[in-house]
């Protein structure tokens, strides 16, 4: 579980898989400074089929999608998939 602590508080989030693919690309867009265009850009992917997936609107996300996401990132999925956010305890919908 994703453990979040503020103050004296502890909260403790479980999430969807698509939202953690979500947390994830947003992360790396905003280490890398790219913005939503260039991303789309850079890996021919739609911008609604970005947005969707930034905004967990697309329920499941393609593995192509996820490939060109980390890719576009110099990224292996192994790579993309190291983040805490994928530890199964984190994920409700495994």
């Amino acid at each position: 579980m994703a453990i979040f602590y503020c103050r004296d508080f502890v909260t403790i989030i479980q999430m969807k898989l698509n939202q953690a693919i979500a947390k994830r690309t947003q992360q790396l867009l905003k280490e890398s400074g790219m913005t939503r265009y260039a991303f789309c850009k850079k890996t021919a992917m739609p911008y609604t089929t970005f947005t969707n997936i930034i905004k967990c609107a697309a329920k499941d996300v393609e593995l192509s999608n996820v490939t060109r996401i980390a890719f576009a990132f110099d990224m292996t999925l192994s790579e993309f998939f190291a983040s805490p956010l994928f530890d199964p305890d984190n994920i409700e919908d495994l």
